[in-house]
């Protein structure tokens, strides 16, 4: 009876749902249950080596009991990819990605722990216990997510929700904040009624994947390659065996942080072998700016294009100096969605960071502990991670301020938000200091200029968007321009609102109020131009005459105009062009998400997930996403709204150009404001236009076949602007 009891589930303690809200699902589920479990049958829709690694300790108990497992592992393909298979069976550039991602998984697991939980993946597999088979969908990824667990006696676990194999998902719990929220439920064979209701229906869901009867999904085998790949981690004959499963309590507090205070341990940083399934190495424009800036006395700013690789070159600086100095190292970013990426990417090269955003009570207590262990020379090395809103908060600043100057590394992203005079007062007194921005400053931003580099120093190292095309760093990109202009009630305005804003910028010693005034004009008028009717109008005909294309940005303005959507009642309201711009994608069948200011940062979250799983097809946004969105598979926009600002339109421009698998190509959609009228209170207008479509058509694929367009509004409207300037 005590061996049979070993391998049935504890009926009692299995609940019918677990939430990350509540449990700590790893701890309370997934172990317990598959160590009694004799089969496993797993389908999920991602699938890191983090999330894999993690839900491998319970498959120990699975190894012991000779249990089996049957994995579906769930993959989107790119257009390319879905074509070769439809046309000609050809799944070898699939095969190629997916054993990339199997060797950063390998690669990456260095670690005992990590090392031990893979040698029990890999014995499974050569002795037969585990088969893995791949489920693609054409539009998104396969998002069943679904277990089904077995004990000796039969009794059956059924369990389905929101899980995945990912660290994120798996490591989240009430304790553990920093995880995604997940839940799932669970249905127990005895408990008939809900099994039968619902378990028995996840149980034939799973069968119809794995025998590719499922409706619009592709299942796979996994290829002999990969097989091999993974049976070669581990052959011996018998079964891994490891002193590290001895103390269960020690071991879920290593993996799960059970503890609100989280703990940094002090691991030297690294340089990583492969980052994205390829051999990790910095490109020579990359390397040239770190000796610049290492020649600069470790002061500087780097105007690399976006996408160029700003981020990886600044942390392979600071693991590079950390090879030989004791450091903290400070990244401050505008925005929180931009603070968590250069959280990610740390991560590849071993740094865990303290995130000083959100609440205070969630990273000050950290902090503090942290810099008085380096202090006192416990470790050599600290990464923190903070907005700039933090940055200039004296909680924050005061507790940095304790570490001296030589062991300082700061960096400054998209260092141009530095420009003023309050934020630049709190920066630290660094030894080394790094300033990394597309563009640093405008010809028209003086005061920004002196101020930035009295604290990082000059431009030490450029790499413009032409040289990063022209050595293949970024894709290359189509450009169209689609004119649209004013009717007469929009001429009216624009007038009116020109003519009062040119009485008051000509006026001498204007007042505050008078400056308010004019700020406001000038702004109102903007937004006047940014909810133009024919914009609309244009964007609906073009949208009507082409197919849906995923992984789409539509850049709209902050105005608003009338509308009605019904010609019989005539009651117009205001409302804002996002708003009347996704009307417009939703009529014609785009499935979109707003991304706004007005989203949460858990909702933006989402939406990027849902943007890079095809879930949706495209993201309508206002300014959140002129900085700090990285999505490389980005591969068209339309440009609805800018400001004048070329800031704004070359980083809009940079976020659909990074490299991508599959991605030839991007393409770029401008409406272009044209008026009828050709009187001299437009001219400013089209000329600031104009310079904004000399800027994308400089370096578009197609420029010869825009030229003569060009020049023909060129002289339509008497503008002198040399397009050929530069070629």
């Amino acid at each position: 009876m005590e061996v049979e009891c070993s391998v049935s589930f504890n009926q009692e303690k299995i609940k019918d749902n677990y939430s990350t809200d509540e449990d700590n699902v790893l701890k309370d589920f997934y172990i317990p249950v598959l160590k009694e479990s004799v089969s496993y049958d797993r389908a999920v829709g991602y699938f890191s080596s983090q999330g894999l690694l993690k839900f491998l300790q319970g498959i120990d108990g699975l190894l012991k009991n000779n249990g089996k497992m049957r994995l579906v592992i769930g993959d989107t393909l790119s257009d390319d990819e879905y074509a070769s298979i439809k046309n000609s069976d050809d799944y070898q550039d699939v095969y190629k990605r997916l054993d990339e991602k199997w060797s950063e998984i390998f690669s990456s697991s260095e670690s005992e722990l990590s090392k031990h939980r893979l040698h029990i993946f890999s014995w499974l597999l050569n002795r037969g216990f585990l088969e893995i088979k791949y489920a693609f969908r054409r539009k998104g990824l396969f998002h069943k997510k679904i277990g089904i667990v077995k004990d000796k006696d039969g009794s059956i676990v059924s369990f389905s929700g929101s899980m995945n194999e990912t660290e994120s998902a798996m490591t989240s719990n009430r304790d553990n904040p920093d995880g995604n929220s997940e839940e799932f439920s669970v249905y127990p064979s005895w408990k008939e009624e809900a099994f039968e209701s619902y378990g028995q229906s996840k149980i034939d869901s799973f069968n119809k994947v794995w025998n590719c009867r499922e409706t619009n999904t592709i299942t796979i085998d996994l290829p002999s390659s990969h097989y091999e790949r993974i049976k070669g981690v581990y052959t011996n004959s018998t079964a891994p065996k490891s002193n590290i499963e001895k103390n269960q309590a020690e071991l879920f507090d290593q993996i799960i942080n059970d503890d609100n205070d989280e703990k940094f341990d002090f691991i030297k940083p690294r340089l990583p072998k492969r980052i994205g399934g390829n051999k990790y190495k910095i490109r020579e424009h990359q390397i040239d700016a770190l000796k610049k800036w290492q020649q600069n006395n470790y002061h500087g700013i780097m105007a690399l294009a976006t996408g160029a690789g700003k981020t990886i070159t600044a942390i392979h600086g600071a693991v590079k100096i950390s090879e030989k100095n004791r450091i903290v190292l400070v990244v401050s970013v505008p925005y929180q969605v931009l603070a968590e990426q250069w959280c990610s990417v740390l991560e590849m090269f071993n740094i865990k960071a303290i995130k000083c955003y959100e609440s205070r009570v969630k990273w000050q207590p950290t902090l503090v502990r942290e810099i008085q262990n380096f202090l006192l020379e416990i470790g050599d090395f600290l990464a923190i991670v903070v907005v700039n809103a933090t940055l200039a908060r004296e909680e924050f600043t005061s507790l940095v301020g304790e570490v001296p100057s030589k062991s300082l590394f700061f960096v400054g992203d998209e260092c141009h938000h530095h420009g003023g005079n309050n934020i630049a007062r709190k920066l630290p007194d660094a030894k080394y200091r790094l300033g990394l921005s597309a563009t640093p400053w405008s010809e028209s931003e003086e005061d920004s200029r002196i101020i930035l580099e009295s604290f990082y120093g000059p431009i030490v190292a450029s790499y413009t968007l032409k040289e990063a095309l022209q050595d293949d760093v970024l894709t290359g990109y189509k450009y169209f321009i689609y004119p649209v202009s004013l009717n007469s009630e929009e001429e009216e305005d624009y007038e009116k609102l020109s003519q009062q804003i040119s009485s008051l910028y000509n006026k001498e010693d204007r007042s505050n109020t008078e400056d308010s005034i004019l700020s406001n004009l000038i702004f109102k008028r903007a937004r006047l131009l940014d909810a133009l009717e024919d914009k609309f109008l244009s964007l609906e005909n073009l949208l009507s005459s082409k197919d849906i294309s995923q992984h789409t940005l539509f850049y709209c303005g902050s105005g608003s105009s009338m509308f009605s959507d019904s010609v019989e009642d005539g009651d117009n309201e205001k409302i804002r062009s996002i708003d009347r711009i996704t009307k417009i994608l939703y009529k014609n069948n785009w499935n979109i998400s707003k991304f706004t200011a007005e989203e949460s940062h858990k909702d933006r979250v989402r939406i990027l997930e849902n943007f890079t799983t095809k879930n949706i097809d495209a993201i309508a946004a206002i300014k959140v996403l002129d900085e700090g969105f990285d999505v490389p598979m980005c591969k068209e926009a339309y440009i609805t709204a800018s400001s004048r600002n070329e800031r704004q339109f070359i980083q809009r421009r940079g976020r659909i150009l990074r490299k991508s698998p599959g991605k030839k190509e991007a393409i770029i959609h401008d409406f272009v404001i044209l008026p009828n009228k050709r009187d001299h209170v437009y001219k400013k207008l089209v000329e600031n236009e104009l310079n904004r479509v000399k800027e994308f058509y400089s370096v578009a694929n197609n420029k010869i076949d825009l030229y003569d367009s060009i020049v023909k509004i060129l002289n339509d409207y008497n503008i002198d602007i040399d397009f050929m300037e530069g070629d």
